[in-house]
């Protein structure tokens, strides 16, 4: 007779794992609890039960950030929690919902011994006991890594002296070091472990403040999106983002050659946004927006709509090159797909002055098209 599953309380996940439960960002959940309080939640956490939480797959199809996966989960039968959430709870006081904290003290911050993953679920995976797989990088390095090691470690800059130097035992062999900064560290993709080694166990770079750097921030849409809505709700995105505002990132051509038709030039030239100091590697905006390297030439700008419109136009006259179109609304609708009926006011206004630069055949300079005649006609 099969026993109805039972589903596990999923806690300290902070969107880490990329699964399909919400969860509050580390930066939102710090909390503070006595240190010895503290150290009997650390012993909880870390003696829980490891399981898989994804269903099974062909061990020949994951690779060590698979396996690394697999483990990544602990449980006491009742909640689970990621295997680095120790770290955060001990380093960066990460807050811990008050139902768990009552359910360590009543078990006096006993975890159970055995517990049994048969009968447990979490979102609907089915879940099996922890098996550990044998992986290139062990032969390397000559014994078996233990499976606490398994994303014990958040980032490449949380690397302990001791870690770093079982690194660069590897450093000659890329497929096991590869395979070991997968399985140890969990924000570890081939493109951040490439860089890591080249900077830090090769150029020297301090891994703890490895690419740790500024960033510029702004809203991403295609141009029929912009169409059709006003200049506002294209950057609403950017009020999640904590930051300095407001920048503009110069509209200028890279090189500041003149522009030509052959120019290239970027869709972010001229886009306004959000300056963020000193974000880790791993950095990444919210929903529909990106970044780009503060080491672009910025300016400080008193937003207006003028700001976004003219940024607009500079997209709309990349869009356009090439193409053949009256110098009218409705031939550059047509142009992008657009109908003329839906086209929002900004919209109607961005590619009125960008007409009008066009019609005036501006001087021959670096800034971009949109950028180039006066604000008046962005108003």
């Amino acid at each position: 007779m099969n026993m109805p599953k039972h589903d596990l309380i999923l806690i300290g996940e902070f969107g880490m794992l990329e699964l399909s439960v919400p969860s509050p960002p580390l930066h939102q959940k710090r909390g503070t609890m006595s240190s010895e309080h503290k150290a009997m939640i650390l012993d909880y956490l870390r003696a829980g039960a490891r399981f898989a939480f994804s269903s099974p797959i062909e061990e020949r199809f994951l690779g060590p950030l698979g396996y690394a996966r697999e483990r990544a989960l602990r449980t006491d039968g009742t909640f689970a929690w990621p295997n680095y959430l120790p770290y955060y709870v001990e380093h960066h006081d990460a807050d811990l919902p008050s139902d768990f904290i009552a359910h360590v003290e009543q078990r006096s911050g006993n975890a159970p011994l055995d517990v049994d993953l048969s009968n447990l679920m979490l979102l609907g995976s089915g879940l099996r006991p922890f098996s550990k797989p044998s992986l290139y990088c062990e032969r390397m390095l000559g014994y078996e890594l233990s499976p606490d090691l398994a994303w014990s470690v958040p980032t490449l800059n949380d690397l302990t002296d001791s870690l770093l130097a079982e690194v660069k035992r590897l450093i000659t062999k890329s497929l096991a070091v590869h395979e070991y900064l997968q399985y140890v560290v969990v924000w570890s993709n081939l493109h951040h472990v490439s860089d890591f080694l080249n900077e830090v166990l090769k150029g020297g770079a301090d891994h703890r403040t490895w690419c740790v750097r500024d960033v510029f921030c702004i809203s991403r849409f295609d141009l029929r999106t912009a169409a059709t809505q006003s200049v506002r709700d294209l950057i609403k995105p950017l009020e999640q983002v904590a930051g300095e505002r407001w920048w503009q990132l110069e509209p200028v051509i890279q090189g500041n050659e003149s522009w030509s038709e052959s120019c290239w030039w970027s869709e972010s030239c001229g886009a306004p946004g959000v300056l963020v100091r000193q974000v880790p590697y791993w950095w990444s905006g919210p929903p529909s927006t990106e970044w780009t390297s503060s080491h672009h030439p910025l300016r400080k700008i008193d937003l207006n709509d003028v700001h976004i419109r003219r940024w607009i136009a500079s997209r709309l006259a990349d869009a356009l090159r090439g193409r053949h179109y009256e110098a009218s609304v409705a031939s550059v609708c047509a142009t992008i797909g657009v109908e003329e009926t839906q086209l929002s006011s900004d919209m109607r206004i961005a590619i009125k002055g960008l007409l009008r630069e066009q019609e005036a055949a501006m001087p021959s300079s670096a800034v971009v098209p949109g950028f180039r005649g006066p604000d008046d006609w962005y108003q």
